[in-house]
């Protein structure tokens, strides 16, 4: 057993070029990396930040080559508007699971909302189960300071209910 600790760091916002995190990684020879979709409009109406529309086909094989060459773990966060319970959280948890598969990530995560109880989530995010299981992609939900344990527990007895692979979720 190894006790390789992965020291790394992720997109930012703020960052004046998308990839400046990451050749800041590389340069301090950090070997995880997270992707954090946040692109957002600054009050002066520029956008600053990223999401997946941003990287075309050849920008996506560069940071795979650049995670394969430096031994680092990618992984993706899913941008904060994907809750699976509102119309629009599809598409844009595919979007981040396309990415993932692109640049080398195993794994893309995503925020619980409780909203409507553990049971709409977890109906609400079977299509995107599924879809990640196909392009070999791992799930991750993670608590924010409006989810509790109990929450998570009720969250994962539904997942265990599904007709459908969930290994990948956690």
């Amino acid at each position: 057993m190894s006790n390789d600790i992965r020291i790394g760091n992720q997109t930012a916002f703020s960052a004046s070029r998308t990839m400046e995190p990451l050749e800041f990684a590389v340069e301090q020879g950090f070997r995880a990396f997270e992707w954090f979709v946040d692109k957002k409009i600054g009050a002066d109406g520029n956008p600053a930040g990223w999401d997946e529309t941003d990287m075309d086909k050849q920008q996506r094989e560069v940071i795979r080559r650049i995670g394969e060459s430096h031994d680092i773990l990618y992984t993706v966060h899913a941008p904060w508007q994907a809750n699976p319970l509102h119309s629009r959280a599809e598409r844009l948890l595919k979007r981040s699971i396309d990415f993932a598969r692109d640049i080398g990530a195993d794994l893309v995560n995503l925020h619980l909302y409780m909203d409507r109880g553990a049971e709409a989530y977890v109906e609400a995010l079977t299509p995107v189960i599924a879809y990640a299981a196909d392009g070999g992609v791992r799930l991750s939900i993670e608590n924010t300071p409006l989810t509790g344990p109990s929450d998570f527990n009720d969250t994962f007895l539904c997942l265990d209910r599904l007709p459908v692979d969930t290994d990948h979720v956690g």
